[in-house]
């Protein structure tokens, strides 16, 4: 998943409080591991994970997508199509319920989060 920006959202905030996100991802071998779909970053359960906000990508100067953070779904229905999408073809993708940590940095478009910390709490 991409984070594309929309309007002036392009700048990082603070979260005032925890934001519960979704995640869809694809099952490991095991039954607390998961993996993102396209860099393959392994997820497990209940665990913090952390990483850099860095600049978006540039397309012909104009800023465009940012490839670097946590992408996840604001909202679960959302991920639930893509995860259903996904399993048109095999049945191996899930959603995780995670949440961005009060204090964390995040960016927001219409459908995504893009943040430098998430906790992963749980399968829906």
């Amino acid at each position: 998943m991409c984070f594309i920006k929309t309007d002036n959202r392009i700048f990082a905030q603070k979260a005032k409080e925890p934001i519960t996100c979704y995640k869809v991802v694809v099952k490991g071998d095991y039954d607390n591991q998961f993996f993102s779909e396209i860099w393959r970053f392994e997820y497990l359960l209940m665990r913090n994970y952390e990483t850099k906000l860095e600049s978006p990508f540039y397309l012909g100067g104009i800023r465009k997508n940012f490839y670097s953070g946590f992408h996840s779904y604001i909202d679960l229905e959302e991920a639930i199509k893509f995860c259903n999408k996904m399993n048109i073809v095999k049945n191996y993708a899930v959603v995780l319920k995670c949440i961005i940590p009060k204090g964390e940095k995040y960016r927001k478009n219409d459908i995504n989060y893009l943040s430098n910390k998430i906790f992963v709490e749980c399968v829906l």
